[in-house]
């Protein structure tokens, strides 16, 4: 609600260079300056255990599956590729008992997927999972803005990074460090896009 309330009051401090943590004031400049935003997620990583008299379903569907790529099976571990590589799925028992974590990892972007996919991503591996985790959730937000302008507020410091193009534009800002709890990537995404086609 707050990023959709307006205050000519606290505008007006924006404006005029007032600095401090209120979600008001911000909303007030979000207004003005983006007209569009996407948010998305982005990717999406779940862990946990097979159901155990499930497990020898899930690797025969695996194994007569044409759109999946195994690899690296053996009696209780294998790793595999489906949808032309836009999941990646890890599964290793003793690995997992050894290092005291989850038995199997499901990665994917569900941008990327279509709904058909996504429901087999369900039918066969998320169904026939226990103990299911999120240990990974990207949150994407699209919009038009020069990256020099933006800046993270946060109610604890941050370590900021950032590369600049061969133009001296900014290209990417880090705020956070990778492991940590709060992580801030920003970048040009038309032109990673322009770089991946080249």
């Amino acid at each position: 609600e707050s990023f959709c309330m307006k205050s000519e009051e606290n505008g007006k401090n924006i404006e005029m260079g007032l600095t401090g943590h209120s979600n008001s004031r911000l909303s007030g400049y979000f207004e003005r300056h983006i007209e569009n935003i996407d948010v998305s997620f982005d990717r999406i990583t779940i862990v946990g255990a097979f159901i155990p008299e499930r497990e020898q379903w899930v690797k025969k569907h695996l194994e007569t599956n044409p759109q999946v790529n195994l690899r690296d099976t053996g009696f209780d571990r294998f790793i595999c590729h489906a949808f032309n590589n836009k999941v990646y799925v890890e599964y290793d028992r003793k690995k997992a008992q050894a290092m005291n974590r989850s038995e199997i990892r499901v990665e994917f972007n569900p941008n990327e997927l279509s709904e058909d996919e996504k429901q087999l991503i369900q039918f066969i591996f998320l169904d026939n999972m226990r103990n299911k985790d999120f240990s990974r959730i990207d949150l994407a937000f699209d919009l038009k803005m020069d990256l020099a302008k933006y800046y993270a507020m946060t109610d604890k410091s941050l370590k900021r990074t950032i590369f600049f193009g061969r133009d001296t534009s900014v290209e990417t800002k880090y705020f956070g460090v990778r492991d940590s709890e709060r992580y801030i990537r920003i970048y040009n995404k038309k032109r990673q896009l322009s770089e991946v086609k080249q």
